[in-house]
């Protein structure tokens, strides 16, 4: 059976609060004391990696047995690191402590337990799976073991960061409690307790570490995600632009490219700025992390992660961001509704204003257009609805698109009624030509619509077209609708009523600005309500000039 793990540092807050202040020397006294107080739980941990690597079980599964090794060596490495960083040659002497100690205790040393405590929570996921749980209660200690080494980093980072250099003990104390904990408390934040996501994303890490970067994915993958991995900020940003992702996960300190210009370069994207940021690094520098934040991350964690709360944060990241979808999807729907009811420089006025102002527009062309011979296909098709509404939308369709080809400006439809102008909302070089040409081309387009079976529909048209002054605004608040008034509109209106089916009818007026464009034939006088008797001009749809 394997030995116990050695007792704890009791005293190590309280050191933490006898440390003295100020003095330089008093200072490197402490950390060389740290240095041992550091060192006792990392060879323990070197200790019971060496005797579990010895188990012959342990061999039988490549993966738990590469994964102790990573522990192994990462903490190997710890030890190195902090000989190298608390030794003699960094801290002896009676200058000024480098700036680079906190750092490195900070950043380099937080960066190895995340891959010792990562794995080890891997190896009892592992040994449970594989059946050997009679190791389990060996890599809590090492889970533990790497937990109070963090717990002695972090105090020592807030040490040397004090200013006056002094520490409240129960302060250090329950800083130390938080972190440490018992073994049972460690043993619930096992990655066998996680739910897979409930909407699984497509997600991009961004680590410089490989240990890292791979515990980190295959914790993320085994939730469900997809993800793609990326060893710095510029492979980073050369996956972002190739493809969309629905998270980043990214460290701050990287070769190349770091995270802050990583983020800097979302934000100032706006096809990518959407995409939410959690940054995930040792760099516990306040500044550093309010500049995370303050830049546009969505949120912070720090090496090691806890996988518990990792897990939450990646799904409330996830489903923030899929509600900003749902809500952007639905404001370019409702954006592309209301361009659809309304005029898009009516439109722009309403975001803008909230209201549309009633205008008085000058030398306006109004046409109107009615079917001829709808009413009749209604009555021989009025048990088939669909059919009735299949082919009108069929037609209303073609007619916009002739409209808009024409610069023609739809203004709105009374049942099988067409109303729509030129020279409204952009300018037009001449309005009544525009809405000839337009409504000649309508009649051409009704008169060979055909039914499914290629059979003619029978159906035909009657325009009529007017220029001159109008008021157009908007009504109402419910069911916008952008309209015309006017006696000029009237006027469009009885012509096309009082018109000949299967021609352009034109008032006297309008004919004289577009004689020289086509032959017209007089179609006589008729008495028009409200105005008299009128002289109307008809224009046969047999040939179009081109626009």
């Amino acid at each position: 059976m394997i030995a116990n793990e050695p007792p704890a540092p009791e005293t190590a807050a309280r050191r933490d609060v006898l440390a003295p202040a100020g003095g330089g020397r008093a200072r490197r006294l402490y950390l060389v004391h740290r240095r041992h107080e550091l060192l006792a739980p990392v060879h323990a941990l070197l200790e019971f990696c060496g005797m579990l690597l010895e188990e012959e079980k342990i061999h039988c599964s490549p993966r738990i047995h590469n994964d102790l090794r990573t522990v192994e060596a990462s903490a190997r490495r710890l030890a190195k690191m902090i000989d190298d960083v608390l030794g003699p040659a960094r801290v002896g002497g009676d200058g000024p402590l480098p700036d680079t100690v906190a750092q490195a205790l900070n950043h380099d040393l937080r960066s190895l337990l995340t891959i010792i405590l990562g794995y080890a929570d891997e190896l009892r996921r592992g040994l449970r799976n594989m059946f050997l749980d009679d190791y389990a209660a060996e890599v809590d200690k090492i889970r533990s073991l790497g937990r109070r080494a963090l717990a002695l980093v972090d105090s020592t980072v807030t040490q040397l960061r004090s200013p006056d250099g002094n520490l409240a003990l129960d302060d250090v104390q329950t800083y130390l409690d938080r972190l440490v904990g018992d073994v049972d408390a460690t043993a619930r934040d096992d990655a066998d307790d996680l739910e897979p996501a409930a909407e699984p994303g497509r997600l991009l890490v961004a680590e410089d570490n490989t240990a890292i970067r791979d515990l980190l994915c295959d914790l993320l993958r085994r939730q469900g995600h997809e993800v793609v991995a990326a060893g710095d900020g510029i492979d980073a940003l050369l996956a972002i632009h190739a493809r969309p992702f629905d998270l980043l996960l990214t460290d701050i300190e990287m070769p190349r490219v770091n995270g802050f210009q990583v983020i800097e370069h979302l934000k100032d994207d706006p096809e990518l700025r959407e995409i939410p940021v959690i940054v995930i690094s040792g760099h516990g520098e306040l500044d550093g992390i309010a500049h995370c934040l303050k830049m546009g991350a969505e949120d912070y964690l720090p090496k090691p992660f806890n996988r518990t709360i990792l897990k939450a944060r990646v799904d409330a990241c996830l489903e923030k961001k899929r509600l900003r979808d749902r809500n952007e999807q639905q404001r370019r729907r409702f954006d592309e509704l209301l361009h659809a009811i309304l005029p898009g420089k009516v439109v722009a006025e309403l975001a803008a204003t909230n209201v549309v102002r009633p205008q008085r527009h000058e030398d306006i062309a109004v046409l109107f257009a009615d079917i001829v011979g709808f009413t009749a296909y209604c009555d021989r098709h009025q048990d088939q609805p669909e059919v009735i509404v299949h082919y009108l939308q069929q037609l209303f369709e073609i007619w916009e698109e002739i409209a808009s080809g024409f610069g023609v400006q739809k203004i709105k439809t009374i049942g099988d009624a067409f109303m729509a102008a030129a020279g409204l909302l952009e300018d037009a070089e001449d309005a009544v030509l525009d809405c000839v040409r337009c409504g000649l081309r309508m009649i051409e387009a009704t008169q060979q619509l055909r039914d499914d079976q290629g059979q003619c529909l029978g159906w035909n048209l009657r325009v009529g077209i007017h220029a001159g002054p109008v008021v157009a605004g908007v009504l109402g608040r419910r069911q916008y609708l952008y309209d015309l008034w006017g006696d000029t509109v009237n006027t469009a209106s009885r012509l096309e009523s009082h018109g000949k089916p299967g021609c352009v009818n034109l008032s006297t007026s309008a004919w004289r600005r577009v004689a020289s464009h086509f032959q017209g034939e007089l179609h006589g006088s008729v008495e028009v309500k409200g105005k008299g008797m009128m002289e109307l001009i008809h224009l046969k749809a047999a040939v179009i000039p081109a626009p």
